[in-house]
């Protein structure tokens, strides 16, 4: 085994001949620890002897080292050890229960850890420990004790955010047991906690926390309450908590199906937070749909309000409108004044540059004891000086809004700089340096004239708002249909744009709506009805043939009778005959439009056109040809042909004025072979005798055939030599 031996000794010890780590001393078992023996004194004025220490963090060596095996044996042998000193026997569950930890043993590390409470140093590692103990504890099932621990954290700590989480997961613990009147006690003990000064800072958390627990009871207006709460107590370098809160705001208000609210919610939140990468993408989806809700829902409602407002009695009408533009002048801080407000006049009088004195009656009356009256309790110096004021500065109304101007002005500077991408040399969009302005300080025209100016009285004008109710209202149930998914708001649309809006001309539009939401409703009956509605009444439309086919949505559909047509069309062109084959493509194309086309349909009728000289024809069906078949080989050879077309005047002009000459073609005689030579008959010639020298006769051995073969040089390797007068050969890869 491992020899832990003992420090260096002093020379001439009795045990000189005992070694540590042996079995030799008398009646001890396996031994590695130092015994200590130390008096009062010692314990007093010394440390311990270090060497035990260091066992323990050998320990925890081995087992951040991931040796499990050799901290396991190490442990095994210091449990067994009687010399073991009591002082380090929490030490040793403490680092015993951090390697059944390090091996995802948690059941184990909290046995141990349990044991190892008292060796914490501070109060705070003591109640860290705690809520460990109480996290081990919920992964075993053990919610008894982890509630136990949860409670001791909650009392031992001195971090009021541990304080909040300790009694949050206490009161899951109730959650997991079914305890909901204790789970009660917690909640309101939480929200307690937001009224004590201790806690100020975390008021968010408290109520996030608070509402998380009323929610799993569940108490929806209850957790509504306390997420708004929290949302208005959130610091601003901490918005963690306060995107929570709005989110699960918003969550609740979409399953509830208040849109509007879901909206809100959901503007509120800020996707920059880390936290929130997870669900950005599908909270944006969310924030374009409700918009889109919100916005019809708004334009719908205010011309539902004008024409309410429009259906009142005269006077009624006018004290209501009056009543109501007194309202909002007030909350727009201005004082509503019946008659129109005019400025005074303003006087040039010669004595201009004189400074004048509102209390120069009261010093020359000094004498009197009525000199000394207060300005504002003298009738005559008010009504002088009142009447100095408007002759030097006009009449005006009593308004104080100088701040909310600034305000608004700098907030214009603001947004014209973010537009500016803050670069004072970039120009600005046009016309944004008005428009913003204008927008954040524009008030709405909430005069009696301006408001009466609104209301749909006539005829004509009730017919537009009433056009425009019907268009959204159909816009809403749309949207509840097709992007929302949710049918049965999409049902109580179009019932409620059929009931209010009788014979409109997109009747077909909500029937059909009402026929698709209850086949997804399953409730076919209605949905029979519905379709019985269409295929009677509106059989002439696109809803009908949908019902009838509903293959034909797909649309890679193509029905074979009019492939086949297509097809026939395709072979009048290649057996030649156009003027055929474009009437049949005329008329197929104003019954099915563009769906049964083919790119090779389109190329041969282009083709066809170009023989016609009809070149803008051409070019229109080889564009459409690029457009639908993107994919498709022809459409490069469609482009090149467009190019080609543009070019057709000046292309011809050349080949028109081209002057080709024509080679000469070579001869062939080609002989008879079955024809006999003829002979011709040379006249007789006399030739005369020449003596011959004789020569001597030489024997010519002819060539062998390696004298034929010129021998190449034998190769040399080495490095390579350029010789400039001999051609090189080259090999291009």
């Amino acid at each position: 085994f491992i020899n832990y031996n003992l420090f260096p000794r002093k020379k001439k010890n009795d045990d000189d001949t005992k070694v540590i780590g042996t079995n030799n001393t008398p009646g001890m078992g396996l031994s590695i620890a130092d015994k200590e023996k130390r008096n009062v004194i010692q314990r007093a004025f010394t440390l311990p002897p270090s060497r035990n220490d260091a066992l323990i963090w050998l320990v925890r060596t081995y087992t951040e080292a991931g040796e499990y095996g050799d901290a396991a044996g190490l442990i095994n042998i210091l449990q067994n050890d009687k010399n073991l000193p009591a002082r380090l026997k929490n030490n040793l569950e403490e680092v015993t229960a951090y390697w059944f930890f390090a091996q995802e043993n948690y059941d184990s590390a909290a046995n141990h850890l349990s044991l190892a409470l008292s060796n914490a140093d501070t109060r705070q590692d003591k109640s860290r420990w705690e809520y460990l103990l109480a996290q081990l504890y919920e992964m075993k099932g053990s919610f008894d004790l982890a509630k136990n621990f949860y409670a001791k954290a909650s009392r031992h700590t001195t971090n009021p955010v541990m304080d909040i989480y300790a009694q949050l997961n206490s009161a899951k613990m109730l959650e997991k047991k079914g305890d909901f009147k204790e789970l009660n006690n917690v909640i309101a003990n939480l929200v307690r906690m937001t009224r004590k000064d201790k806690y100020a800072n975390y008021r968010d958390i408290l109520f996030y926390s608070a509402a998380v627990l009323a929610m799993q009871k569940p108490d929806t207006a209850n957790a509504i309450t306390l997420f708004e709460k929290g949302t208005k107590f959130s610091p601003e370098d901490r918005l963690a908590y306060k995107n929570k809160s709005f989110l699960s705001l918003g969550d609740i208000a979409y399953s509830q199906k208040r849109y509007r609210d879901a909206s809100g919610y959901y503007d509120s939140l800020q996707l920059s937070d880390p936290d929130m990468a997870d669900v950005a993408v599908d909270i944006e989806a969310k924030r374009k749909v409700l918009h889109k809700l919100v916005q019809y829902y708004t334009t719908m409602e205010r011309e539902d309000s004008l024409m309410k407002i429009a259906s009142l009695p005269e006077k009624e009408r006018d004290d209501f409108v009056k009543e109501l533009a007194k309202k909002y002048r007030k909350l727009q801080g201005k004082k509503y004044v019946e008659e129109n407000v005019a400025f005074t006049p303003i006087e040039f009088k010669n004595d201009k540059d004189k400074q004048g004195d509102m209390f120069e009656k009261d010093r020359k009356d000094k004498s009197a004891k009525d000199g000394a009256t207060w300005y504002f309790s003298d009738a005559s110096a008010k009504s002088r000086g009142s009447s100095e004021f408007k002759s030097l500065w006009g009449k005006r109304e009593n308004v104080d809004n100088w701040r909310r101007k600034a305000a608004i002005e700098l907030l214009a500077k603001q947004k014209l700089a973010a537009q500016n991408n803050n670069n004072p040399d970039e120009p600005l969009p046009p016309g944004s340096e008005d428009e913003v302005t204008i927008q954040a300080a524009k008030e709405a025209n909430y005069s009696y004239e301006g408001m009466m100016a609104s209301l749909p009285l006539s005829q004509a004008q009730k017919d537009t708002s009433n056009s425009i109710i019907a268009s959204n209202l159909l816009a809403i149930a749309t949207i509840f249909q097709n992007e929302l998914m949710d049918y049965e708001q999409a049902v109580i649309a179009y019932i409620e744009f059929l009931e209010r809006f009788k014979n409109n001309d997109k009747e077909a539009d909500a029937y059909f709506g009402l026929y698709y939401c209850y086949t997804k409703l399953g409730m076919t009956s209605k949905a029979e009805y519905y379709k019985n509605i269409i295929t009677n009444k509106y059989a002439a439309t696109k809803y009908n043939t949908i019902i009838q086919n509903p293959q034909s949505l797909n649309p890679d559909y193509k029905e074979p009778a009019v492939t086949a047509l297509y097809e026939n069309i395709y072979s009048l062109y290649i057996e030649g005959k156009f003027d055929s084959a474009a009437l049949a493509k005329q008329k197929a194309d104003s019954l099915y439009g563009n769906n049964y086309w083919t790119p090779q349909l389109l190329y041969i009728e282009a083709v066809q056109l170009i023989q016609q000289k009809k070149d803008s024809a051409a070019i229109a069906v080889l564009t459409d040809l690029q457009n639908l078949y993107r994919t498709s080989p022809l459409s490069l050879k469609a482009a090149n042909l467009i190019e080609v077309l543009g070019r057709r005047a000046q292309i011809e002009t050349y080949l028109t004025n081209l002057e080709v000459t024509r080679a000469n073609e070579e001869k062939i005689i080609v002989g008879d072979e079955t024809a006999q030579p003829v002979e011709t008959k040379k006249p007789f010639q006399q030739v005369a005798v020449v003596p011959v020298k004789t020569i001597a006769s030489t024997t010519i051995k002819p060539q062998t055939s390696d004298s034929l073969i010129k021998i190449l040089p034998q190769f040399k390797s080495g490095a390579f030599a350029l010789e400039p007068e001999k051609p090189q050969m080259v090999i291009m890869i």
